[in-house]
């Protein structure tokens, strides 16, 4: 077994040195043209890659700009309002006189426009749970450690057990002091088990996995503005709102909780249409035949001042003429 083990390592390195004294690759004698299956880079055409198996264009030719493209949701708090159809019919219904309505659109229709993006922002306690109190526009169970128990942590405003090693956080983080924190990458052998890639890098904390062609770092098919520069897919940025327009959401019109799309400077990196923001919250509206409680809740609209307090804030009794008192009582019959 020993000596066919010896043999089988010869014919291996005869084969390297043939390999290296400049044997001749072999090329198909049809190679195939775009969108056809391929298995090699010879196998298509000489213009066209092998991408997952297809041969597609390989080089895109586009120039860096150093720009990207941003999904703008607002620009002031009103901009929320209108992007919220179920705000704008509880502003309606305030308008015409019910203070309901008024008091559901100010629970639930108070947002603030922070980076282009609509948050819903608590008005005051009243709209929070029990254990909750607003705080900057936040409902949050704690402003520090003082209000959490002896072993929690606030943590984004809520109390949480700290951690007590790396292996409770997310990848690539890493528990300093009780909390989680960014940490990125160490080492090239962590890259390559997550991407099951044998030529990832890590590179300044972060996993690259290398390229050939500018097709190699764009999804089949498509394309997000992403090139091969350099071994490593990077960043190339866009040139107008109209292009990122038409890389996010296609032919297709854009909705109407989304005011605008453009294309500023910076290396934002592409847009994850996953990612997008989705339309501003609204109330729970109740239905026209219904009376609106002042916490949102909705009772039979015969049942306001009909003397029975049916509203958990007693909404439906508030503002309620008073009581016909009948004619007055006679004086046990003395004229």
């Amino acid at each position: 077994m020993r000596v066919g083990h010896a043999a089988v390592l010869v014919t291996t390195t005869v084969v390297a040195v043939a390999c290296d004294e400049g044997v001749r690759e072999e090329v198909p004698a049809e190679q195939g043209t775009k969108g056809e299956s391929c298995r090699a880079r010879n196998d298509c055409a000489s213009d066209l890659a092998c991408v997952r198996g297809v041969c597609v264009r390989g080089e895109f030719d586009l120039e860096p700009t150093a720009k990207s493209c941003v999904v703008i949701q607002c620009r002031d708090p009103s901009d929320c309002v209108r992007g919220s159809p179920l705000c704008l019919e509880a502003r309606r219904r305030c308008d015409l006189g019910s203070e309901g309505a008024c008091a559901v659109f100010r629970r639930a229709c108070t947002f603030a426009c922070d980076d282009n993006l609509c948050s819903l922002q608590c008005p005051g306690d009243d709209v929070c749970a029990e254990d909750e109190t607003c705080h900057e526009g936040r409902c949050v169970q704690c402003v520090d450690d003082m209000e959490c128990g002896n072993t929690e942590r606030c943590v984004d405003g809520a109390c949480r057990a700290p951690c007590q090693s790396h292996l409770q956080c997310p990848l690539f983080h890493k528990c300093e002091a009780g909390a989680c924190v960014q940490g990125g990458c160490l080492g090239n052998r962590e890259c390559v088990a997550l991407t099951r890639n044998a030529e990832a890098t890590c590179v300044e904390g972060t996993c690259r996995q290398p390229c050939e062609f500018d097709a190699d770092c764009s999804p089949q098919g498509g394309y997000d503005f992403m090139a091969c520069v350099d071994s490593t897919c990077r960043y190339v940025g866009c040139v107008d709102g109209v292009e990122c327009r038409a890389a996010i959401f296609g032919a297709e019109p854009i909705p109407p909780h989304i005011l605008d799309v453009v294309c500023e400077p910076g290396d934002g990196g592409p847009v994850d249409p996953a990612s997008l923001p989705a339309p501003p919250p609204g109330p729970q509206l109740c239905a026209p035949e219904q009376f609106t409680c002042h916490d949102g809740q909705c009772i039979p609209a015969q049942a306001q001042c009909n003397g029975v307090e049916q509203c958990p804030d007693a909404s439906d009794e508030i503002g309620c003429p008073e009581p016909d008192a009948g004619p007055p009582e006679e004086d046990g019959g003395r004229r």
